[in-house]
């Protein structure tokens, strides 16, 4: 069983990337918190390395999907008219996704910290492991 401190520096890891939405930024805060408490436990370590994962896989989907939008919306003066009515489509579609991810993060986050706080393991879904 993990002990409170490991509970609340656990909790702690997943607040930051709420209270300071900064991109790119927030993911270099969580990796500087996940190193200066790496070793404290295998708990925390591993609500951190989720935390770091789930940031840098998040912040790659958004980027994608900006990348996408304006690259559509370059091309489209080039195309016919039909692809104009799709490109505004396309639009709202990302902006649509946008928001969704957006609620799809804050969810996780919120469920991720109930987890920490109970001192029971979690994992991200739709998360790329690049720290092990």
């Amino acid at each position: 069983m993990s002990s409170t401190k490991e509970k609340l520096l656990a909790v702690f890891g997943y607040l930051i990337p709420i209270f300071f939405p900064v991109p790119l930024l927030t993911i270099v805060a969580i990796q500087v918190y996940y190193m200066l408490f790496r070793g404290e436990s295998i708990f925390l370590d591993k609500h951190q390395r989720e935390n770091v994962n789930f940031q840098i896989s998040c912040q790659l989907y958004v980027l994608v999907a900006f990348v996408l939008y304006f690259i559509l919306f370059k091309v489209a003066p080039l195309l016919p008219d039909i692809a104009v009515a799709f490109n505004i489509l396309f639009g709202i579609a990302t902006f649509g996704f946008i928001v969704f991810f957006s609620l799809f993060w804050l969810v996780t986050m919120i469920v991720a910290i109930i987890r920490a706080a109970l001192g029971k393991p979690f994992r991200f879904p739709l998360t790329i492991r690049f720290v092990k």
